[in-house]
């Protein structure tokens, strides 16, 4: 069998091969891993964000912790309860540690400010955040609190 010398470049593979690939990917950690061979191989799970995960898929999947990694939980490590172990190092920035996580769903998270201005993003993909109206009667919980204020009282 004769070698070829010259090298591949797992970046320029077509399109429809990444997609054939990415359909075959079942455990979301195997998805995050795809992501992260090239910055092609993102933008093929960011632009089809939908895509990432179909919502039956996704809610067969266990949970991951969202771990800060800062003190004003700017960074965070994305932990796997089942495997128990870090899964991504690093996570970009989220938030201001002026907001406060107030759910989540579909591997969305769903931020609020202290002025009720609710805010949707998707942890793994930096064109995917939604910025919605502010709600006037959002209701603080008593004793919720921020990233911030959770570090100081710890």
């Amino acid at each position: 069998m004769e070698h070829n010398s010259e090298e591949r470049n797992w970046a320029d593979l077509p399109e429809l091969a990444l997609e054939l690939i990415r359909q075959k990917l079942k455990p979301l950690r195997d998805l995050f891993r795809f992501g992260a061979v090239c910055k092609r191989w993102n933008s093929i799970l960011s632009v089809n964000g939908k895509k990432l995960c179909r919502l039956d898929e996704c809610s067969r999947q266990p949970p991951f912790l969202l771990i800060p990694r800062d003190d004003l939980g700017r960074s965070f490590s994305l932990y796997s309860v089942t495997e128990r172990r870090i899964l991504l190092a690093q996570i970009r920035s989220l938030h201001p540690s002026s907001s406060r996580l107030i759910g989540s769903s579909h591997g969305w998270l769903i931020f609020a400010t202290k002025t009720s201005a609710i805010s949707l993003l998707h942890p793994f993909s930096s064109k995917m955040e939604i910025h919605l109206p502010a709600i006037p009667h959002l209701i603080p919980i008593p004793g919720d609190l921020t990233h911030r204020q959770l570090k100081s009282e710890l």
